[in-house]
């Protein structure tokens, strides 16, 4: 008898473990719900704060996720990162001057951040601020010499100057760092192919850099099609400059499509593409 109970009692210990177990897997199993459930747990907590700002980060909730971090940052002021995250949310809303502000917050917390010098430089960069982005970016530079990204962004804005020379270099310095950067190859790319100036023109290295970031990109981002098609219509070969020209209209963002029929219309009549602003991706 005493037996009977100690087994139904055993059990049952176990049946409550298991279904305790599936109901805190349930809650895990979703980032915002763990770290939601995490801030009912310990509201006044950063980390739960700032964790389920990023967990809405990263699902676009951006009102959320600002509002997460701005409560992080009201236990714990001095949370460098909360204030990048904020002003990355920012800049996807496009308001630039507000992450700005959070950037230029999170450089007083850390001086030495040199995310935070690399972000800034690329909000400087949106509003047209291109001498202030240049001396950030080359601040972040200084602080890290092996961020890539810092190196690319620089390049993108010599570019967007006409100062091709030093934006190869960047873009090379870029793809040293960073072997797989699908965005330095496309740019540097499209510098080889479209450039007016013929001596910077190289049809043979704008193929092989097409090639390699249309890899990267598994041939499905239309801007990267389109820096392969320019390549191939360097070269003369406006076979292959149609093909990937008409695959990259089938892929692209309907705000984009316009741009590239026209840039197929040259290949059709087989002239080559020359331009100097870079196809970002």
């Amino acid at each position: 008898m005493i037996y009977g109970r100690m087994t139904i009692i055993f059990f049952t210990i176990i049946i409550i473990y298991f279904l305790n177990t599936y109901q805190r897997n349930v809650v895990w199993k979703e980032g915002t719900a763990l770290w939601s459930d995490c801030v009912l747990k310990s509201p006044n907590k950063a980390r739960p704060h700032y964790n389920l700002g990023t967990a809405y980060q990263k699902k676009d909730m951006l009102d959320e996720a600002i509002s997460e971090y701005k409560r992080a940052l009201s236990i714990t002021p001095h949370i460098a990162e909360a204030h990048i995250n904020i002003g990355n949310v920012y800049e996807k809303k496009d308001m630039l001057d507000e992450a700005i502000s959070e950037y230029k917050r999170a450089l007083v917390i850390k001086p030495r951040y040199a995310k935070a010098h690399s972000n800034l430089g690329s909000a400087y960069g949106r509003k047209g601020m291109l001498d202030e982005a240049i001396l950030k970016f080359k601040k972040a530079i200084t602080i890290n010499p092996n961020y890539a990204k810092a190196h690319y962004n620089l390049g993108l804005i010599y570019d967007r100057k006409g100062v091709l020379d030093e934006a190869i270099l960047k873009f090379k310095k870029a793809i040293a760092i960073n072997p797989d950067y699908a965005e330095a190859y496309n740019n540097l790319a499209w510098i080889y192919a479209t450039s007016s100036n013929a001596i910077i023109r190289n049809g043979d290295e704008a193929v092989a850099l097409a090639i390699k970031a249309c890899e990267l990109t598994g041939f499905r981002k239309a801007e990267v099609l389109d820096t392969l098609a320019a390549a191939y219509a360097e070269k003369g070969i406006f076979e292959k400059a149609v093909e990937y020209q008409q695959r990259a209209i089938e892929l692209a963002p309907l705000q984009i499509k316009e741009k590239l029929k026209k840039h197929l219309q040259f290949y059709k009549s087989e002239q080559v593409y020359r331009n100097q602003q870079h196809p970002t991706i």
